[in-house]
């Protein structure tokens, strides 16, 4: 893979099927791409999206666009980037050249493929501990490609019960499905007018823990936004996708029911319509919409020319005015749906809202979380949320627009709504609670963690907040940390326990990315307490990337959102529960020593060994610390050559529990690991 610029990107060896279904009828085909280890790695270690936090990939895709092939080359990739701040789970997408053995093969998009690799990345979960359903005709409603339909199952069953109406059966149905992500499904794919849905190209996924609900999976829209009729922007996809007679392709009974099911319920119906009003004000935004696809488009333009010789199709002329057409989508669907919807459900037309957010907050409409001044169109007569976020530090003070004083405030949009939300200063609040420690990619066994400090002068107590990536959440149980305190949040208690000797709150059902993401703490109220989105390549140091260091913060009362305020760790493994030790600039800029190191028997009962391997002469100390980091066995400082070294170490006065072994090498810390020693 060659980077635009002709910088080099990946090089592995891979297998290679043809993918596709339908679209294998096409002369330029489509490819799988498979990480085989039997070919080296079994990974694709490497950044191939901009906008995923991981970078390491089972397999990928080379798309020939599906039904798009001789249209656009970008309507599937286009229409899933155009969604990527919802709660749908999509394909991320990139146009690419691609050559085989030199031979030019054209344009084709690089995707992710669907299996339990992909939602284990996108999701934080085990790949053998998740259900991969693909939706179908038959007694279960759901095939499972990997997994059960057992959830399925108890979800249609609740649907099915004659209390489908009441807020209990909403209530319920939200313990088994993400309703926010099965409303954004929906409205996207009827926003799209992807008319080969809902009885095929459906599929979802959750993990397979107590609270896991079902995701949907966003994929093979290119049906959508007028492939077959330029009219599109006019078509009744609402009424499309809750036919209740449908035939057997493309929207059968059994596909439409679910849909037509909640709709029964009215707090389900409020939901869903003001959903749409958040979407039309923002992602299906006529400007942002058509600026997103002209960026897109452009980015294949100059390639098109070359791809029509190649294959004989898609000439550019014929490109150009697909596009205008799809311009044209964009400018006149919106207001298609809203007419749409505003007769389906009897509402009464929309008025425009207007709200603002003072310095140290934030305002939140319905599902919209926005900064500074804002309007949009909400439906007359239907209750709409409006909430003052403040910031970490600051605190809500009061509305403007408003005799009202508590944060959220529930309005008619008919009413003229004009709302201005004022923060101030809070210095002894959660904010003080600091995300100072973070262990994302571990080769010890220990799994993820990350640790709290309590950067303030106050007791601070934990019951009910919450430590969430960017798909999931960790609610930690009552716990005070002083001032002063440390907490460490682990993925593992146990395998942390074994390893490090002391204790942590968890257990979490996520992994951190490894490539870096947006870690957040949330306080009892929602309110964010603190945020670190970390990376692990400049400016953010890389040595935590599976190197056995943790990213450490240099002091709790730095810009924790400020890469330059984050250093490796001195120790392989960390600090957690104690003071970071990091590198200072000048031990950074010092040339590394090249080491290796051991410690055995483990657990060791009497004498052990620590063996030594150096690429070059250096200084080297050897101690021993308690769990309290107190020096307790000084092994001494020696010159030391190039080469293998063993120190035999007896023991004899100290008593039996966990230990870490620190080695010092050229005057810099190199090495800390734990010894169990059993009496």
């Amino acid at each position: 893979l060659i980077e635009p610029g002709g910088t080099g990107g990946l090089s592995a060896g891979a297998g290679l099927s043809i993918y596709g279904g339908w679209s294998r009828g096409h002369a330029q085909k489509s490819f799988a791409l498979f990480a085989r280890r039997q070919y080296g790695s079994g990974e694709f270690q490497y950044r191939l999206f901009s906008d995923r936090a991981y970078n390491s990939f089972e397999s990928v895709v080379l798309r020939n666009s599906g039904n798009d092939w001789d249209q656009s080359m970008l309507r599937d990739g286009f229409m899933q980037t155009l969604v990527r701040d919802t709660e749908i789970d999509r394909l991320a997408y990139r146009p690419a050249v691609v050559y085989i053995n030199g031979e030019y093969w054209g344009i084709q998009n690089l995707r992710e493929k669907i299996n339990e690799h992909y939602v284990a990345a996108i999701g934080g979960a085990d790949p053998d501990g998740i259900d991969l359903l693909e939706f179908s005709d038959g007694e279960n409603g759901a095939t499972a490609i990997h997994g059960t339909t057992e959830v399925w199952q108890q979800a249609l069953a609740r649907m099915g019960q004659s209390d489908i109406a009441t807020p209990a059966a909403l209530r319920d149905l939200g313990d088994l499905i993400d309703l926010e992500s099965f409303i954004d499904y929906q409205l996207a794919q009827i926003y799209f007018d992807n008319t080969d849905w809902p009885g095929n190209n459906s599929k979802a996924w959750r993990p397979r823990t107590e609270d896991g609900t079902i995701r949907w999976i966003l994929y093979d829209t290119d049906f959508g936004w007028g492939l077959w009729d330029d009219g599109a922007w006019a078509s009744n996809t609402l009424q499309f996708a809750i036919e209740p007679n449908g035939p057997g392709w493309p929207n059968p009974p059994w596909a439409t029911y679910p849909l037509r099911r909640l709709l029964e319920n009215p707090d389900f119906v409020q939901a869903f319509v003001t959903r749409l009003a958040d979407l039309v004000n923002e992602q299906f935004d006529v400007d942002r919409v058509r600026g997103l696809l002209s960026e897109v488009a452009g980015a294949i333009a100059g390639e098109i020319p070359r791809q029509a010789a190649r294959w004989g199709v898609l000439s550019p002329s014929g490109w150009n005015s697909e596009i205008s057409s799809m311009h044209e989508y964009a400018s006149r669907r919106p207001s298609m749906v809203l007419g749409h919807f505003q007769s389906e459900f009897g509402l009464d037309g929309l008025s425009r809202i207007q709200v603002e957010a003072g310095i140290g907050g934030r305002v939140k409409v319905n599902r919209l979380l926005l900064e500074g001044s804002w309007g949009g169109s909400y439906w007359n007569g239907v209750p709409l949320t409006i909430t003052a976020v403040p910031d970490p530090g600051y605190r809500f003070a009061g509305w403007t627009g408003s005799a009202e004083s508590t944060r959220v405030l529930t309005v008619d949009p008919a009413d003229g709504v004009a709302l201005a939300a004022s923060f101030e200063p809070d210095p002894g609040a959660s904010s003080a609670i600091v995300i100072q420690e973070i262990q994302y990619n571990t080769p010890a066994g220990t799994g993820d963690w990350v640790e709290l400090v309590n950067a303030g002068q106050l007791p601070v107590g934990l019951a009910g907040w919450q430590f969430a990536d960017e798909g999931d959440a960790y609610t930690l149980p009552a716990h005070t940390l002083e001032p002063g305190g440390m907490v460490v949040l682990c993925e593992n208690p146990e395998a942390f326990q074994n390893f490090y000797g002391s204790s942590c709150l968890g257990p979490w059902t996520f992994r951190l990315a490894n490539g870096g993401e947006a870690l957040r703490l949330l306080d009892s109220a929602g309110v964010v307490a603190d945020s670190v989105t970390y990376g692990d390549s400049a400016p953010w140091p890389s040595e935590p990337d599976g190197g056995g260091q943790t990213l450490s913060l240099v002091d709790p009362l730095s810009d924790n959102a400020d890469p330059g305020s984050w250093r490796p760790s001195r120790f392989a493994g960390g600090t957690p529960g104690g003071p970071n030790a990091v590198f200072t600039a000048t031990e950074e800029a010092a040339p590394p020593i090249r080491f290796a190191v051991s410690v055995y028997p483990q657990p060791a009962a009497g004498p052990f060994r620590i063996e030594l391997s150096l690429g070059e002469p250096a200084p080297v100390e050897v101690a021993l610390y308690d769990l309290l980091g107190r020096r307790v066995l000084d092994l001494g400082t020696e010159d030391r050559g190039a080469g293998r070294h063993v120190i035999e170490v007896h023991p004899t006065d100290l008593a039996g529990g966990v230990y870490f072994v620190v080695v010092e090498a050229g005057g810099r810390p190199v090495h800390r690991s734990s010894l169990v020693l059993v009496r």
